[in-house]
């Protein structure tokens, strides 16, 4: 069982083909991809904020793991970048 629901997931690529309609397993694929996402989301987003010894996602630690997951990097590879650290396991 998804924890997304496939409404607004079917909504949106409905609106965003030009009104096209999307046959149920269709949908069924985008929802657990779109979960698949938000959980590497979290958990690379969780990694920016622990290395900067935060309990607490903020915008940046977003923005950090969006570039991170699009660019195919690890997060040890990002944050060194932007000059933080890796945190310890």
């Amino acid at each position: 069982m998804s924890e997304i629901s496939s409404a607004p997931v079917k909504r949106l690529l409905t609106e965003s083909s030009g009104g096209m309609r999307v046959g149920g397993s269709a949908i069924d694929l985008a929802v657990a991809e779109a979960e698949a996402f938000l959980r590497r989301l979290g958990q690379t987003a969780g990694q920016c904020a622990t290395a900067d010894k935060r309990k607490t996602i903020q915008d940046s630690d977003i923005t950090s793991a969006i570039k991170t997951i699009n660019q195919g990097l690890p997060v040890e590879a990002t944050l060194e970048k932007s000059g933080q650290s890796a945190p310890v396991p």
